[in-house]
């Protein structure tokens, strides 16, 4: 099957990314790799009206479940200063909360559609 109809966008700074996703709310999804979006769109069991590619965002590179970790080890090995650091920390944070609140916000829109049927 072929997914429905959606709008591509593909930011290039982290700043970018947030900036889309908070615009677009509901309607915008991160598409990162390594889950099951596309498949579910092609079921036609999830049909967002955005998709916000962040492959290509730079500042996502190399960033893991323990971003902040990595990053103060980059510091300490001199590979970024202490104020790269201390931006790749806030932007990790910021994405995080974003994601846990999209997260959460399809889980409620879910159970509600459930309890409905």
């Amino acid at each position: 099957m072929i997914p429905g109809p959606f709008s591509y966008h593909r930011p290039a700074t982290v700043a970018d990314a947030v900036n889309l996703l908070s615009t677009l709310g509901d309607e915008a999804r991160p598409l990162a790799g390594g889950h099951s979006l596309v498949p579910m769109m092609k079921l036609r069991l999830a049909s967002p009206e955005h998709l916000v590619d962040l492959h290509g965002v730079a500042g996502l590179k190399g960033i893991r479940r323990d971003g902040n970790k990595s990053a103060d080890q980059e510091q300490k090995d001199k590979a970024i200063t202490e104020d790269q650091r201390d931006q790749v920390k806030e932007e990790v944070q910021e994405l995080t909360k974003k994601f846990e609140n999209i997260a959460s916000d399809l889980a409620k829109k879910r159970e509600a559609e459930v309890m409905e049927a």
